[in-house]
């Protein structure tokens, strides 16, 4: 089929957007190719959307660990032979979500400086806590600008009541420093 023929079918099946339910408009896409009004499409989002989960925090309240995604994880690192792809054999680092903090190795959580400034989890990034005496090698986990790993002790049972010690600081990123206690983030 010709090109002007399949530009002219999509065209007329996606209209000039006044076919959208009110509420609703399309994000621009930046490819430029046949099928581009077909992704916009495709990527149609309600208005006001984007702005669901950051709603949920208030600017002034105190945020709790369950506001920042938490997820617990264990880490792991194995040996990519060598093959056609990898023509020189390395080692690959990786994490793995766990269910319990009786088996995590460590925590990824939304950084709390970010999440107040986003309003939300959108637009902020995420923090390695890497907990003490867990089996975690050393070369595995978070570490400080000078490489050296960086752990910290853990108690509670959960996200609800999680504690870690010494505080947290963010070195390199947005410099945040603060403490999670009893599920609770309290910036120094």
């Amino acid at each position: 089929m010709p090109r002007e023929r399949i530009d002219d079918r999509l065209l007329s099946w996606l209209g000039d957007g006044s076919r959208y339910p009110a509420g609703v408009r399309r994000r621009r896409c930046c490819v430029q190719h046949p099928m581009a009004p077909h992704r916009r499409m495709e990527s149609k989002v309600a208005v006001g959307a984007q702005n669901i989960r950051r709603s949920r925090h208030v600017a002034g309240m105190s945020v709790k660990l369950t506001d920042l995604e938490p997820q617990f994880i264990t880490y792991g690192e194995r040996t990519i032979t060598q093959d056609d792809l990898n023509p020189v054999p390395y080692q690959q680092r990786f994490m793995t979500h766990v269910d319990s903090l009786a088996e995590a190795q460590g925590i990824w959580l939304g950084c709390p400086k970010c999440f107040e400034k986003n309003g939300g989890m959108i637009g902020t990034h995420l923090i390695d806590v890497t907990f003490r005496d867990r089996g975690v090698p050393d070369n595995l986990g978070a570490h400080n600008t000078e490489g050296a790993p960086t752990r910290w002790g853990v108690s509670g049972a959960g996200y609800s009541n999680l504690t870690t010690q010494p505080s947290i600081l963010l070195q390199g990123a947005c410099g945040w420093h603060g403490f999670i206690t009893n599920g609770e983030i309290i910036t120094c």
